[in-house]
Order: C-alpha cells, then structure tokens, then sequence
C-alpha cells in the first residue's frame, strides 16, 4: 500500500473536514450563536447517542489478509540517549526517521524464486510481508560501532530501530532481558506520554531505573510480548548482500533506487534464547535466518518503502529454495520458518516446564508449552510496534547510541499516566513530581535535574529538555481537535459522527489517524469519549 506524503496528507484531511463542515455547518460559524457550553454538551451527547446507533448497525470492517496501521504524520522529533547529551548530531530535519505507516499480512508471491516482493496479499498467503512507509529518502544504515564508525556508508539518511511483532498476542510470552534500552518498551516514555494500550500497562519504563533486566521488578518492562523483530543496524549490513536493483552502482542509496539489502535481520526475539533447543545460529538457542529487505524510493511522492517478506511455514520456505519441503529442525540456516521458530518454543517450554528449574525468566516462555503454533500464522492480527531513529555524526566512547525519533504506537505529549489524552490529571501528577523531587539536588527551585541526562530520562520530563518544571505541564496538543483549530467543539463532534461511519468501512491513513484516538484502526466510544470530555466550544482553548 502507499500513501501521499505528509504535506498532501495533512492537506486531504483538511479537505475532507471542509467538505463536511459545509454540510454540517452551513452558516460561516462553527457553532449557533448564543447556545452555552450546557446546551453544546447537551448536543454532544445527542451525538453520541446517534453514533453509537451508527456502530449499532455492524458498521465493522471486513477481515483482511492485512492490516495497515498508520502513524501522524510531521510527527517525528530527535530524543538524544547519548550520556551528557553532547555528542554531535545533525540538524537536518530531513535526517530524522519519520514514519508514516506499517503495513502487515500475508502474502503471496507470484514467483518465489524470482522476486518475493512481487505478489499480493490473500488470507491464503503463506509468506509474511512486513512493509514500512517512510517520509523522504531513507537509505540502509551502516556500522554505528565506535571501532568502525561508519553510519552513513550507503547513504546520508540512515533508519536504525526495531519493529517488534507480538506473534500470538501474548504480553507475557517474549520479550528482552539485555538490550531493553534500544526497544520501545524501553523508551517510549521518551516522547513525553505513556501508551494507552492495556497491552503496555505496566510494560514500559517510567524513567530509566526501570530498565534492571529483572524480571522481579516492576514494572516488567522485559516482557514486551516481542516474539520476532525486524532488527535495523548497520553491523548486519555487509556489501556482499547488497543487490541494487534500480541504481547507479555506486553503493549509494539515491532518490528513485530499488535495493535488495540481504543479512541476518530478523530475529525471533532473544529473551527466549536461554531456554531453546535452536541450533546452527551464532549462539545457541539464536534464531537469526537470513532475510532481504527491499528499499524502495519513490521519487514523485518522496517515500520510502522497507519491506521483508519471510516464509511462515516451511513449505513455503522450500518453494523460495526450489528444494523439497524438510520436516522442522530448529535450524535457521537452512529452510527457516516463523512456524519453525514457534514450533521450537512449544517444544521448549514443555521441557522447561518438567525441569523444575527455579529461574524466574523462564516466565516468559513458559506459557508457550500449552500453545499450538500453527494458530498463529495469520500476520495481519500480530501486534506491533516500532521504534525508529538516526545516529549521530560523531562515535561516543561509550558505546552505540541512537537519536530516536519516531515510534508506534504514538503517545500524547504529556499524557503520563496513558489514558489516550493529556488533562488536568496528568499535569497534576507533573506538578506533584517536582514538588516530591525538587530537593533532590538539594535546591528548592521549581525543578528536578534529570539524572544522567540523556541517557537518563523520566515520562515526566514531558519535552525532554534534561529537566522536569513548569514548562512539563504545558501541554503541545490534546485529543479531540479533528479540524485542527486549536478547540474542540461541535464541528469536532459532528466530524467525528461522520468518520466513525466512513472509517469503519473504509479506512484510510490520510483521513482516519487523527479521529483514530486508540491507534487500533476501529472507531468506536473509546475514541469519541475523549472529545466529549476536552469539549471547550470555538475559538475557546480545548479543556485537554
């Protein structure tokens, strides 16, 4: 699938609210003159009512073989992790790694063999196809190693990150205990909220002392329900796997280029490493099989596509070979398999589970042993989640650090305690954070130091500037303003009326994202409560 960039994105929704303000509103103001907040209340709950008999009449998408999941546009920021915040970064805003959409299901080649990008997506489809959308030209990383520091090898715009893919919708099963502080669980707080997903309720680190890969503290943010990830770094980018399908040979990924970039970039994720019988990685319990990412400039919209496309089963995986289907044995390396790697977990556990092992970690892979892995072969029903950045232009001596600057599913700055909007709750619990913290540095001044900044971080540090004050508790944005026009009233409410009908039959990322509050791709009360409560009347400040 592809969208239009961001520019002409943000202009089709304000298209569509034009349209539909004429036919709501047909008078010039927003709202009738001389009604009260009360009355206007009054009316939002008329509507209300009248759109939950809209979602009475199974106005539900059909199931698809895929699911799009689409993210703000213009959205993307650069959070610093480098320890003292000084290492030097670029300030192109063209370097930052936007992301626009991901797109997952299953797929069908139409020559295995020849081109696994070439195809469609069908329920039938025995191959996943992970596709990212990215704004601009976005090229393969190269090595962010301090030793061979080379990030910019293939190109001046570099994507580093990871797409974790929760398999069988489990929180509890996968997850990282060593490398936490380079997934989203480990630094979604970073954008200034918390997720409001039950899936990431106490799954994600407040501030950094969460992060003790320890599965006995809470919050268990090591328990991320990652079961496979698309690992995006430079160390498993090697010139040998390089196909330039479109180009001009000179290793460097320009405007309108195809590449086929091969290597070791699908991982299943390595907290179960420990406890599986996998065989033939570098490590044992690695599974680690080789994949092709396709990345593909546009030119005329200016985006890039990021693709991966990865046998389910094995038959599938013999028909990319041209080989004879082989019975599952825990290699990678030769036909490799989501199912393969799922069937190993099974396996595992059982024997785990008749061990009587005492090691708390082996929680979180435990409840696979009850589990039928075949079950889980339909992509578009995976959760997912990405975290996406840049590196720096100079090395640190510490180690690889990253500037993050997109993630999914998106916060809203200053929503700290994830309920989907920042309000009066959230800035309270600011306020109070600094009135319990503010002696920490032995001054009472009216603001609390983030430790170790910027490695170090807290959710409450809302602009991440280093510091937690007043500044924390005034808020950038506020669910509810669909036209945006800096309030919420009833031309928000009315729209909102009209997308749930047009966004549960036909969905679509340039006209649904912004009335989509949950980022689950359905409109429904969870989305239209938050406007009712930020309801403030034109040309009045929204209440967030």
């Amino acid at each position: 699938m592809r969208i239009l960039p961001p520019s002409s994105q943000t202009h089709g929704f304000r298209q569509f609210a034009d349209k539909l303000r004429l036919d709501i509103f047909p008078r010039t103001s927003k709202a009738q003159p001389g009604r009260s907040i009360g009355h206007k209340i009054k009316h939002a709950i008329l509507l209300l009512s009248l759109t939950m008999g809209l979602l009475a009449t199974g106005n539900v998408r059909a199931t698809e073989p895929f699911s799009t999941y689409c993210d703000l546009p213009q959205d993307s920021v650069a959070l610093r992790t480098d320890p003292g915040g000084l290492t030097l970064m670029s300030d192109d805003i063209n370097s930052r790694v936007e992301l626009l959409e991901i797109t997952i299901g299953n797929w069908s080649p139409t020559d295995a063999m020849l081109d696994l990008f070439a195809g469609e997506y069908i329920s039938s489809g025995s191959f996943l196809r992970l596709e990212l959308i990215l704004d601009g030209l976005v090229n393969p990383p190269g090595s962010v190693d301090p030793i061979d520091f080379d990030p910019f090898a293939f190109g001046n715009f570099p994507i580093y990150g990871f797409v974790e893919l929760d398999v069988d919708d489990d929180i509890d099963t996968g997850g990282e205990l060593d490398a936490v502080s380079y997934r989203y669980a480990g630094n979604i707080a970073r954008f200034g909220g918390l997720p409001g997903s039950r899936a990431y309720q106490d799954r994600v680190a407040i501030d950094d002392s969460d992060i003790d890969t320890s599965f006995l503290s809470e919050p268990q943010v090591e328990r991320s329900g990652d079961d496979f990830h698309l690992s995006l770094l430079g160390n498993y980018v090697q010139v040998s796997g390089l196909d330039e399908i479109v180009g001009n040979g000179d290793l460097i990924f320009d405007a309108g280029e195809s590449w086929n970039v091969c290597g070791p970039f699908l991982h299943r994720a390595h907290g179960y490493e420990p406890y599986s019988f996998a065989d033939g990685g570098f490590f044992p319990g690695e599974y680690m099989p080789d994949v092709c990412l396709r990345f593909d400039h546009n030119a005329v919209a200016n985006i890039t596509s990021l693709s991966v496309v990865f046998p389910l089963d094995n038959a599938a995986s013999a028909l990319m070979r041209g080989e004879l289907v082989e019975p599952i044995d825990q290699d990678p390396t030769n036909q490799a398999s989501i199912l393969e790697g799922l069937d190993d977990l099974v396996l595992s556990a059982e024997y785990l589970d008749t061990s009587g092992t005492g090691d708390p970690s082996k929680a979180i892979i435990l409840d696979w042993k009850d589990k039928d892995p075949s079950r889980f072969l339909e992509a578009s029903r995976w959760r997912v989640n990405a975290l996406l950045g840049m590196s720096y232009l100079k090395p640190h001596a510490l180690g690889e650090f990253f500037v993050w600057t997109d993630a999914y599913p998106n916060v809203f700055p200053g929503d700290v305690n994830g309920e989907y909007r920042s309000n009066a709750d959230d800035r309270d619990e600011v306020l109070a954070y600094i009135k319990d913290h503010d002696l920490d540095d032995g001054l009472l001044d009216g603001l609390v130091v983030v430790l170790n900044a910027f490695a170090g971080f807290t959710v409450f540090d809302v602009n991440q500037d280093g510091q937690v004050d007043a500044l924390d508790a005034v808020f950038p944005d506020y669910a509810g303003d669909l036209d945006l026009d800096d309030d919420v009233d009833l031309f928000d409410m009315s729209l909102a009326q009209v997308l749930l009908s047009y966004c549960n039959t036909t969905f679509t990322c340039d006209v649904c994202t912004k009335v989509d509050i949950n980022d689950d791709r359905h409109i429904d009360l969870s989305d239209v409560a938050p406007l009712l409560l930020g309801l403030s009347g034109p040309s009045a400040p929204a209440d967030p």
